[in-house]
């Protein structure tokens, strides 16, 4: 396993090649081709849909502390979303408070994605959420 970079030249001067460790890796649905760089988390941009994802788990948790004695069917309801839904979706305005930062600054493991967050069931404790989601 490389530390950094390996650079080779071609004897015909013109061809480059330049080798780094990466992977290979599902995130959500898609694939992505991951270089270990360890720059490259600093300079990640937050993902929108995890952005999005926790907007909407922190309002949902505000609808129910609420308590005017509205049910989470009713809620969902008035949320065009289903009652399971919903109930996935509020737990998450209880993550861990430094998962939620690592999110909002883009900091969150690479493999996190939306959908994986909003699927998974989600631990109380946020020791275990943090393993659970890769982080640390």
């Amino acid at each position: 396993m490389a530390s950094g970079p390996i650079l080779h030249r071609e004897d015909d001067g013109e061809t480059l090649t330049l080798s780094v460790q990466a992977t290979l890796k599902r995130v959500g649905m898609e694939m992505r081709h991951l270089v270990d760089a360890p720059q490259a988390r600093s300079n990640r941009k937050p993902d929108r849909s995890l952005l999005r994802l926790l907007a909407r788990a922190q309002r949902f948790r505000e609808l129910m502390l609420e308590g005017d004695g509205t049910s989470i069917a009713e809620l969902a309801q008035a949320n065009r979303v289903t009652p399971s839904y919903f109930t996935r979706i509020v737990r998450l305005g209880f993550l861990a408070p430094d998962i939620t930062s690592a999110i909002l600054d883009g900091q969150q493991p690479i493999e996190l994605s939306a959908k994986q967050l909003s699927l998974t069931s989600l631990p109380k404790d946020w020791s275990e959420q943090r393993r659970k989601f890769g982080f640390g």
